[in-house]
């Protein structure tokens, strides 16, 4: 395994069930938490970074109604540049 796709999220734990380390429930259950401690750290990142207004969808939810969510949005907040 390459050391660097071994820590990414999923691989690693796919890995360690092929090695019969953990179990299949182990494995989905430690991918599920590496995966919303990602997000949490991008949300962190990016609030730190920029003016957000997040928009909600759902998987219901058709493109034209995104687009639409999207184009409000960004009429509220407009562009943001990001501060390195």
């Amino acid at each position: 395994w390459s050391e660097t796709a071994s820590g990414a999220i999923g691989y690693r734990e796919a890995c360690s069930l092929l090695d019969g380390l953990c179990t299949l429930e182990e494995a989905k259950e430690r991918t599920r938490i590496r995966t919303a401690q990602l997000a949490k750290r991008q949300r962190t990142w990016l609030r730190n970074q920029c003016t957000m207004e997040w928009v909600e969808c759902g998987p219901r939810d058709k493109v034209d109604s995104i687009i639409e969510k999207v184009y409000r949005a960004w009429g509220k907040v407009g562009p943001t540049p990001l501060r390195f």
